[in-house]
């Protein structure tokens, strides 16, 4: 006998679900609370000037409470009245971001990191010696190729010399020059 009667659901999958949704009214929340970049949680990535639908169902925090779903899951029946308020309130962020000051998108559109800056630097100059040692073994790779070839062309002279020799010598001297 199933656990389960067809069309019961469990009581896991049912605390998933709740929880899904009162994530989706948090991220409304925190969406509506936003007038300016500075304003923007740390923890939402954003690519461009404006906050993407898909960026907000990334969006995962764990002290914030904040769960990531997908597309399909967010626009499931149980949370339309959120995924509603949820749509309004990205819209309605996007428009404020777009009208705020000019000074304040040219702060915001610097990259946020968690790491300091002589980390960056530290990063910035280890890239630097990667991509010499990658020109390095790049450069020793193209002269074994040319090395490669120039040995295959002495191989065939000396193998059409062989051949020669053979022919002038005849049959009875040399039995096997291939």
């Amino acid at each position: 006998m199933a656990k389960y009667e067809r069309g019961q659901t469990s009581d896991e999958v049912i605390r998933i679900k709740n929880e899904i949704t009162d994530s989706l009214q948090k991220k409304a929340d925190l969406i509506e609370g936003i007038y300016g970049y500075d304003d923007i949680h740390p923890s939402l990535e954003m690519k461009g000037a404006t906050i993407s639908e898909a960026a907000v169902y990334r969006w995962e925090d764990k002290d914030l409470g904040l769960k990531k779903c997908s597309y399909n899951t967010a626009h499931n029946d149980h949370n339309k009245d959120v995924l509603t308020r949820l749509l309004k309130a990205i819209n309605e962020a996007n428009s404020r971001l777009t009208t705020s000051p000019p000074e304040n998108k040219a702060l915001s559109n610097q990259p946020k990191t968690r790491l300091s800056q002589d980390a960056v630097d530290k990063l910035k100059e280890e890239n630097e010696e990667l991509r010499s040692a990658l020109a390095e073994v790049y450069r020793a790779y193209i002269q074994a190729l040319e090395y490669m070839r120039e040995d295959c062309e002495v191989d065939d002279a000396l193998r059409r010399l062989l051949l020669n020799q053979a022919a002038v010598l005849g049959k009875e001297r040399v039995w096997e020059v291939k």
